[in-house]
């Protein structure tokens, strides 16, 4: 995109290219035509031409005022919004604008008229960076942001690629199939229809019935699949008779659950009367499937075992970028069902969408959703076949990024209290804060006779010229710390950005005014000890080892140290980058067992003998189960 400005032409301000104005400059300063003729040839108003030849203005200048925030300021904030927005962790509108606030009040930066910038800067804040835009995110739930992660990834494709291979499956896609089961309501979403502009609201007809029908599908890697079956609600076989099953896809498989769902029974019942009948004579195959209980009874897998199938199981909560039906194939049935369903309603008024109808509904879905190049692109795009490692993007794993780090820990270093994780870009120049604050000894430090003598004024590491004089004991060694304890804002930070003051462990550094007193550390590192408290050199050191206080730097004789400057950037990042918080979350995330940490090859021998204990287990709790029950009716009968 040309870069474009605002120039003011009899009155009204046009938009022109920056490369003309940089050629018409050029032109008059070369000598080649005066800035009248420049103006008329590229189209320019003659006067802002001239500021830039005179040098009165920048190429770079803008009319209208400057913004309030610097475009240093402005870049890291787009920055840290951006990417935290494609690590699940976006802004609103709204939340930009409270926080932008919040930063200008605490840098003592005024230009907005209610503190908190309107939607007008905005609006400008987005013809500055054209690269921004609203956007509706999709749905993405924390487990799942959590387990799609390159570990997890990289395993499960080491172990489908060591399978591949070993059953030699690498150039037979018809052998190499996905199930998975997919719901859907008798009640549809409309389609989009055409409307007078203005109008309020558009009602579109839907079914009266509310009833879930499940299917189960599978398709392999050739653009292939077997039939349907479909599990409706009902306790017996009289829940079928309302449903016209005749005119589902052919040799569908009908059958009902109480509550419509797939359990063991019918994921066994499934294996042996759709998949081993439609998977054809060809051995060895591979069937690749979610971790769902019912895929994972021991009479399936002692089947296919015998019959020379192997089942893999995906990582758990990774279905929605490693599974071929969930990448490219039930998006474009559910439409079709949706298309369907209001097609036939918009026939006639007396036409309703029940049990007799809809599997002529789905017959249509099924033919426009499951067709071969939805099929082949979903084995494609999830690197199943042709095999590819690399098929998952990696933007997918940025959400499981904020988890990956570990959490914090306070270690003493040359004199310094620091936390191991660092969280500051040490390529940005933000401002720094001073505070001048006197160090105790840690207890496991034995001191000296002279250095015992001074109040408590000891820093490990600290060269010997720092250290306090033991002559004078009202001087103290005094070091430049940053602030880094929890955030506790004002109330009305708080109620305008959101914040639980109760549950926020986000590091932030005070931005203005300068800290010079222990009364002005207590109120801006919301200490709940008093300023003598402070004074305390050993009370004081215990806040700089529990990470509530962080030394950053040590002062010379003068009282003079060099800072690097964090506070400004630690602010931005605070207040725009979320985020940064999930390393210390207030409730901890349960560590996920062995088990569902990776893909898992359910027809090994291991997983079949780990099954028939479990099974073995149960049967001998039901029989101990019956038993005391028989007991029981035995004991009441006898004391009848």
């Amino acid at each position: 995109m040309p870069k474009q400005y605002l120039a003011k032409k009899k009155g009204k301000y046009v938009q022109h290219k920056y490369e003309h104005m940089e050629e018409a400059v050029r032109a008059v300063k070369d000598g080649e035509m005066s800035v009248r003729l420049a103006a008329e040839r590229y189209g320019l108003p003659k006067s802002t031409l001239y500021d830039r030849v005179s040098g009165r203005f920048n190429l770079e200048t803008k009319p209208g005022r400057k913004p309030v925030l610097d475009i240093t300021t402005e870049n890291q904030i787009i920055n840290s919004v951006t990417e935290n927005a494609e690590k699940g962790f976006g802004l609103s509108r709204q939340q930009l604008l409270t926080r932008a606030g919040i930063l200008c009040k605490r840098a003592n930066i005024s230009g907005f008229r209610n503190v908190t910038p309107s939607k007008h800067w905005w609006y400008g804040l987005k013809r500055r960076h054209p690269e921004i835009g609203l956007r509706k995110p999709k749905k993405l739930g924390t487990v799942r942001a959590r387990m799609l992660n390159s570990t997890v990834v990289e395993r499960y494709f080491k172990g489908l690629g060591s399978i591949i291979t070993e059953i030699n499956l690498s150039n037979a896609p018809q052998k190499i199939w996905n199930c998975d089961e997919t719901g859907k309501h008798l009640e549809h979403n409309p389609v989009n229809v055409i409307a007078r502009r203005g109008t309020r609201s558009v009602v579109g007809r839907t079914s009266n019935d509310r009833s879930n029908v499940t299917i189960m599908a599978c398709v392999n890697a050739a653009g292939t699949s077997m039939p349907p079956m479909l599990i409706v609600k009902g306790k017996t076989r009289k829940s079928l008779f309302g449903y016209n099953t005749a005119a589902s896809p052919q040799d569908s498989v009908w059958t009902y659950h109480e509550r419509a769902w797939m359990n063991e029974e019918l994921g066994e019942e499934w294996f042996r009367n759709v998949f081993l009948r439609h998977c054809g004579q060809e051995r060895p195959q591979l069937l690749i499937l979610d971790g769902h209980g019912s895929h994972e009874t021991l009479g399936l897998l002692e089947l296919a075992k015998q019959e020379n199938i192997s089942i893999i199981a995906l990582p758990p909560h990774t279905t929605h970028y490693l599974q071929p039906l969930d990448r490219s194939v039930f998006g474009p049935f559910n439409k079709a069902y949706n298309k369907a369903c209001s097609n036939f309603l918009s026939l006639a008024p007396c036409n309703i969408i029940n049990k007799w109808t809809f599997p002529q509904m789905f017959t249509s879905a099924w033919e426009a959703g499951l067709t071969v190049q939805n099929i082949i692109s979903g084995f494609r795009g999830c690197g199943i076949h042709p095999f590819n490692p690399t098929a998952v993007p990696k933007s997918a794993f940025l959400p499981s990024t904020v988890f990956d780090r570990p959490l914090p820990s306070a270690t003493i270093t040359s004199g310094t209290v620091t936390s191991s994780t660092n969280t500051t870009d040490d390529s940005v120049e933000p401002l720094a804060v001073p505070t001048t604050l006197p160090v105790a000894p840690p207890s496991n430090v034995s001191l000296s006779a002279d250095t015992q003598s001074t109040p408590g004024i000891f820093l490990p590491g600290v060269p010997e010229g720092l250290r306090t004089p033991n002559e004078d004991a009202s001087h103290s060694l005094v070091v430049s710390a940053e602030i880094h304890a929890p955030f506790r804002a004002s109330d009305e930070d708080l109620d305008m950005a959101g914040y639980n003051s109760t549950t926020s462990d986000s590091h932030v550094t005070s931005g203005s005014p300068p800290i010079s007193d222990l009364e002005t550390l207590a109120a801006v590192a919301s200490i709940s000890q008093s300023p003598a408290e402070l004074e305390d050199p050993q009370h004081l050191f215990n806040l700089i080892a529990s990470g509530k206080l962080e030394i950053i730097a040590s002062a010379n004789d003068d009282g003079e140290a060099t800072l690097p400057s964090s506070l400004w950037s630690s602010n931005i990042e605070d207040l725009f980058s979320p985020c940064r918080n999930a390393q210390t979350c207030a409730v901890p995330l349960k560590k996920p067992s062995r088990a569902i940490t990776t893909h898992r090859l359910l027809t090994s021998n291991d997983i079949i003998n780990e099954k028939r204990v479990l099974a073995e287990r149960k049967q001998k709790l039901e029989a101990q189960k019956k038993a005391r029950q028989l007991k029981r009716e035995m004991k009441k009968k006898a004391m009848n």
